[in-house]
């Protein structure tokens, strides 16, 4: 990353405020307003099941291959890494990550959980 990626133009500023006004329009910008029906039922790239009297629903975005996984676990020696590997059934060969993001709808609302992956 450069310094000019940094740089903020007026360009940027008018778009962030003119973003902001547009929000603020529709309500507090930590609320939205969906609403869902409960499905009760499966579709590819998700799994739902229930919580209680909640629909827990996870979407998959795929596989992240990272390649590997000596080279992405720096903490830990290579006898390690092919121990915690092995001891959780996982490829010796190839780091691969779910993509996946959990959304609860409790019947009046959809409330989605973002856990991130870092930077």
């Amino acid at each position: 990353m450069t310094k000019s990626d940094l740089t903020l133009s007026r360009r940027h500023v008018l778009m962030g405020a003119s973003t902001a006004g547009v929000l603020g329009t529709f309500g507090s910008v930590g609320s939205a307003l969906a609403k869902a029906p409960m499905l009760n039922t499966q579709a590819p790239s998700s799994y739902r099941f229930k919580v209680g009297d909640f629909e827990a629903t996870v979407a998959s975005d795929g596989q992240l291959l990272l390649g590997d996984p000596h080279k992405n676990y720096l903490r830990l020696g290579d006898a390690q890494v092919d121990k915690q590997l092995t001891d959780n059934f996982l490829p010796l060969g190839n780091t691969v990550l779910e993509q996946n993001a959990l959304v609860i709808n409790t019947g009046d609302k959809l409330v989605p959980f973002d856990t991130g992956l870092g930077s």
